[in-house]
């Protein structure tokens, strides 16, 4: 299950919630962004995000989801 989305041509957004396979979510899911960082809800304290992955405090360009 996915989405694509009209402003990011030939980007494909994955429903990774959809997905069983540990592998895949250790591999070709894993992610390249984290969007949205400014808006993140107040319980996740001292989370600077994940190790590598750039950050983003709304959409970031060319989607990267």
């Amino acid at each position: 299950m996915y989405r694509i989305g009209a402003r990011f041509p030939g980007e494909v957004f994955m429903r990774i919630g959809t997905v069983d396979d540990f592998t895949l979510h250790e591999t070709k899911l894993f992610p390249r962004v984290e969007q949205f960082t400014k808006d993140r809800v107040s319980w996740v304290k001292g989370f600077d995000g994940v190790e590598g992955v750039k950050q983003s405090e709304g959409m970031s360009e060319g989607g990267g989801a």
